[in-house]
């Protein structure tokens, strides 16, 4: 039957998603936030696993194993991205039969992390904004990245939350306009590292977030982004 993929498809797949993997594994080894919380999202939501390629389930709980204590070190250092991204790690995401199908007492301990990552991120976010936003107007690429990755982890920490029925502890978001003209700028640039938070599923969730507003999403030719650099 046409249309469906090959197994030479799905070897391939499944390459691609290895290899993928171990990058984001290795630079999350070396305190990459952003590639700790990109590692969990290639085991469960990469658009390659609809060919059936799945984790082993060893290397899934080493993976959440070591994102969470990486970003959670962060945490504790007074980074909000890290806060943020912690916010929506528990340890039994591992089991991805789980998705929010859960025990009762597993939606109270995630609840419980929900909350009390947030209102750590709470206590240092307006000011990581104002910083990196300031830092960004410079030139200061990171900070043009760091920027954006704060805008859309306030954003999905805020989802989760309300995905499991939790009272949100997060206050004012970054302004989606700023994020977009920062994004859109190092994509023009072009500076990797900004670039880079506006590629794959960030796009698509601005544009939608965006078209309610009644505004649209400035189109990007040919952006080239390095992952991790």
């Amino acid at each position: 039957m046409t249309g469906l993929p090959s197994r030479k498809d799905r070897e391939r797949a499944d390459n691609l998603i290895d290899a993928l993997f171990r990058i984001q594994q290795e630079a999350c080894r070396a305190n990459n936030i952003a590639a700790c919380s990109d590692m969990l999202a290639t085991l469960w939501r990469h658009p390659a696993r609809d060919f059936g390629a799945k984790p082993d389930p060893a290397t899934a709980q080493e993976a959440v194993k070591l994102a969470i204590q990486i970003t959670q070190a962060a945490c504790e250092r007074g980074d909000a991205l890290a806060c943020l991204k912690r916010s929506l790690m528990h340890p039994k995401m591992a089991d991805p039969a789980l998705g929010l199908l859960m025990a009762e007492e597993d939606r109270l301990s995630r609840a419980e992390d929900i909350q009390r990552f947030q209102l750590a991120a709470e206590e240092v976010f307006s000011e990581a904004v104002n910083v990196s936003d300031a830092q960004c107007r410079t030139g200061n690429d990171h900070a043009c990245a760091y920027l954006v990755e704060l805008g859309f982890a306030h954003e999905d920490s805020l989802i989760y939350a309300h995905r499991l029925a939790v009272e949100p502890r997060l206050s004012s978001p970054v302004d989606p306009m700023r994020m977009i003209s920062v994004a859109v700028a190092a994509c023009d640039d072009p500076a990797p590292l900004g670039c880079r938070a506006l590629t794959e599923n960030i796009v698509l969730r601005m544009n939608s977030s965006l078209r309610e507003a009644g505004q649209k999403l400035p189109f990007i030719g040919s952006a080239s982004c390095r992952p991790y650099t």
